[in-house]
């Protein structure tokens, strides 16, 4: 009885151990994000119009008050925007399958990955994850949470880089274009993600076509869905437009 009992204890750990090791984290030393950003139409200097590429890496340790953080570094690899810095650090920090940007005001949290389908996003409880699964990309298996249009992935991010729900300054007036987003992910100089694999078709998430764009879900910037757009920014097909 001992014996018994003591192997199902022993496959219990096991499995437990297994499912641990599923997570697949984001923020690993010699992991960096290739990203694209267009500014069309802008009126404001501390958003000048263009077109820019950089990279995010991470390039290390940080210690800020006893806490181990990664430091991150965001770099322009071309032309750099108007009144910006060629490469700008930042930490970050993943724990509890969590990932969240150093802050003195305490820590932004960017992604949470324990959320499971049917959960809410704590900070923004109306972005509800409405779809949880796992899929293949470039020979290694991922697991995705759809979140109200949006899409995380874990060791991944989100398409629109680090941003925990992208977002527009509301401020911002029309017809103010912006385009910002990762285009591909690597992993000690080996490809391991693109923009494409974030919508892979094999389980089920199809490219949009012009049908689906007229008669997909409309939501408002704070994430509310709505019958129809209204004056101002508003959310279609995980892209953002303004209507007039």
């Amino acid at each position: 009885m001992k014996k018994k009992l003591l192997l199902n204890m022993l496959l219990c750990l096991i499995t437990l151990s297994t499912f641990a090791q599923e997570y697949r984290p984001m923020l690993t030393d010699g992991k960096e994000w290739h990203c694209f950003r267009r500014v069309a139409l802008s009126d404001v200097d501390w958003d000048p119009n263009g077109e820019w590429t950089y990279t995010i890496k991470v390039v290390g340790d940080s210690v800020i008050n006893g806490v181990a953080y990664k430091k991150m570094c965001k770099e322009y690899t071309q032309d750099v925007p108007s009144g910006k810095n060629k490469c700008t650090y930042f930490a970050a920090i993943e724990k509890d399958r969590k990932v969240y940007s150093y802050s003195e005001d305490g820590d932004v949290l960017y992604f949470d990955f324990n959320l499971h389908e049917g959960d809410c996003v704590s900070s923004y409880p109306e972005y509800v994850v409405t779809n949880e699964e796992t899929f293949e990309a470039k020979n290694r298996t991922y697991r995705r949470l759809v979140l109200s249009g949006f899409v995380w992935v874990e060791g991944i991010g989100s398409r629109n880089a680090f941003e925990i729900i992208p977002e527009m300054e509301s401020e911002l007036a029309p017809p103010y274009i912006l385009e910002d987003y990762m285009v591909e992910c690597y992993d000690n100089g080996e490809l391991i993600f693109t923009k494409d694999d974030f919508y892979n078709t094999t389980t089920g998430i199809e490219n949009v076509t012009a049908e689906d764009q007229k008669n997909a879900d409309v939501y408002s910037i704070s994430g509310v869905k709505i019958a129809k757009p209204e004056k101002g920014i508003y959310i279609q097909n995980k892209r953002k437009y303004i209507a007039h």
